[in-house]
């Protein structure tokens, strides 16, 4: 048999293997009960951190152990551990594991660029970084109470520059004047609850607190009396500096990193290769997490309740973010733009972000901005975030593929001076627009505008800043919001693109019908000069453009839920899905040559 006959043979029974493994996937879909679509692609682990104390890692030999109950002059042996991270740090040899005891840690805490290290838990005990201290001492004031001798003050820029006044220009603003001490790093817990910064003692109810800097006291608007009252003292808790280490299984909470700051943990460009994984940071002030190095890994990490954003990443190169939580961030109701939210990544290439969750974040959920380029995006969920779930902004090279948006208050996907862009088998739900393609006047021609990577040509011919060369294939658009202007939406500011001139590809998608309960149009179309096309149903949409040949309206009644719209999606598979390209298919782990519509997440990371 020679090699053209086996590879035919080959590509046969894969076609064929493909067309079963589909009709489980049907029939698994159809005996469902659950509203959520069920894939036949292996199951990743749920989103998020374990736990502190669930975390077993192995011991090697030669391990540093601490202990808050040891002491800094020990030998770090198990039964005579050091009393501090940063002792043990110092004493390590590079290659070292240090593993840490059950127990608070307040600490403050440098991995040197000389050392590559691992920090761990010891298997099964809660390890906690606190960046708060107690206190006691608290006496009755003209209004609420007051603790004296409060020396503590930080950073309070909104900015990344030190001590910087907030910007001025319109969309650069951190700061929202409905809330004035965002930028303030201040924080008090009582009985664990952040309480509310104030500007004054005149200001002070329960459930607030107010910083005199100059009197250098510390009021309270609720009685501690039998409370326990925390306030953070501490901004950083790790500042990671030595490639190829290692931080995992820990809790981070309560530190006070000012905006210049960047993050509770800060992971310096010299510290290539490292690994962060099983962590949780919450109610730090500003930010959790600061990816500035390449070749990172966050690996199930949760990053939660943060004042400005759960993780941020600049220069990144080749970072992989694999099931990640980050939920609830921006507590301090910045300003979305321009920086606040979930995940915010800039100026960095070949991002994979997968099987992770974004959830509630006051602002965009993931965002790709400042000349990123080679992103992938699969496996997620996207869900109840105040702006976007996903946005790609003055960017290239970008697949979404296999996530769910759903009930995000603005676009599920907001495309904006992004070109290159793949956008298959996800799901629409309840979004105020499930996909936007936005053009604005930014030019990468133009290199006086913020927004290109230093370390590439400038301007960078592979980011081009154009909203272009744009696939849209095999998704679900279901019913979106209330008030929904339209499901796939096209914005140019300057009046001067066409629909074609984008280099659109539109085809095998499902889309809500034209009912009473649905959005305004099916798709708003750029019409160059004449402004844009209110296209109210597939058919207008079909016969104005040439697109979504195949694509197809689901059979719904007025006000289905989502649960019923699911399932009619399993009835179009094989009428308008066009197979998965092989990269794709790898990526989602799902059968070669699948034809599917919509996503196919299985329902632990929807959770």
């Amino acid at each position: 048999m020679g090699a053209t006959e086996t590879t035919t043979r080959w590509i046969r029974l894969r076609s064929a293997l493909a067309t079963l493994l589909t009709i489980l996937m049907l029939v698994l879909i159809s005996a469902s009960t659950s509203p959520n679509v069920v894939a036949i692609a292996d199951v990743p682990l749920p989103p998020g951190a374990l736990p502190p104390g669930s975390a077993h890692y192995d011991i090697p030999s030669g391990a540093l152990f601490v202990s808050p109950s040891g002491s800094d002059s020990s030998d770090g042996s198990i039964n005579d551990p050091m009393s501090s991270l940063a002792a043990a740090v110092d004493g390590a040899q590079s290659g070292s594991t240090i593993v840490l005891r059950a127990g608070t840690y307040h600490e403050s805490v440098i991995l040197p660029d000389s050392k590559q290290l691992t920090v761990q838990p010891f298997p099964a005990e809660a390890v906690w970084f606190d960046g708060t201290a107690p206190l006691a001492d608290w006496q009755p004031s003209a209004r609420g109470w007051v603790h004296a001798n409060w020396t503590v003050q930080f950073d309070s820029s909104p900015t990344y520059t030190r001590g910087a006044p907030d910007n001025t220009a319109e969309s650069w603003r951190f700061v929202n004047p409905a809330y004035p001490l965002a930028g303030h790093p201040d924080q008090v817990f009582l009985d664990g609850v952040n309480l509310r910064q104030v500007g004054s003692q005149d200001q002070l109810m329960p459930g607030t607190f107010f910083v005199d800097y100059e009197a250098a006291c510390l009021y309270l608007g609720s009685d501690p009396t039998g409370h326990e009252v925390r306030s953070s003292n501490l901004s950083s808790a790790f500042v990671m500096a030595g490639p190829r280490s290692t931080v995992r299984g820990i809790g981070i909470r309560g530190y006070a990193p000012s905006v210049p700051d960047m993050g509770a943990i800060y992971i310096a460009p010299s510290a290539a290769n490292s690994v962060m994984e099983n962590l949780l940071l919450q109610n730090n002030a500003t930010t959790g997490l600061s990816v500035n190095a390449s070749g990172v890994q966050l690996r199930h990490v949760t990053s939660e309740y943060n004042g400005l954003l759960g993780v941020q990443a600049t220069e990144a190169d080749n970072l992989t973010v694999e099931g990640a939580l980050i939920r609830g961030n921006n507590t301090e109701h910045f300003n979305p733009s321009p920086a606040a939210g979930g995940l915010k990544i800039t100026s960095s290439r070949g991002t994979a972000v997968r099987d992770s969750s974004f959830a509630k974040n006051e602002g965009v959920g993931l965002w790709f901005d400042e000349s990123c380029y080679g992103i992938e995006v699969t496996g997620s969920l996207f869900t109840g975030n105040a702006v976007h779930g996903l946005q790609a902004e003055l960017s290239a090279q970008v697949l979404v593929a296999n996530n769910r948006f759903v009930a995000n208050a603005a676009s599920g996907a907001e495309i904006q001076n992004t070109g290159s862009v793949r956008i298959w088998n996800n799901t629409f739900s309840g979004n105020l627009r499930a996909v936007n393609l936005v053009q604005d006047n930014r030019r990468a021609a133009d290199v006086g505008t913020q927004g290109h990577d230093s370390r590439q040509a400038v301007p960078d011919p592979e980011v081009s800043w154009l909203t272009r060369d744009i696939t849209v294939r095999n998704n679900a658009f279901l019913r979106p919001a209330a008030g929904s202007p339209c499901l796939l939406c096209m914005a140019d500011q300057e009046r001067k693109l066409s629909g074609q001139q984008l280099r659109l590809s539109i085809r095998g998608n499902a889309w809500y019908p034209a009912l009473p309960d649905g959005p305004r149009a099916a798709a708003i179309w750029l019409a160059g000069s004449a402004g844009t096309l209110s296209l109210p149903d597939l058919a207008s949409f079909r016969a104005a453009t040439g697109q979504e040949h195949p694509g197809v309206e689901l059979a719904l009644a007025a006000g289905a839920d989502e649960a019923t719209q699911l399932k009619a999606l399993t009835k179009v598979l094989f009428q308008v899905a066009d197979p998965m390209p092989d990269d794709i298919a790898r990526l989602t782990r799902l059968p070669l040559g699948v034809r599917l519509v919509g996503s196919a997440l299985k329902d632990p990371l929807l959770n």
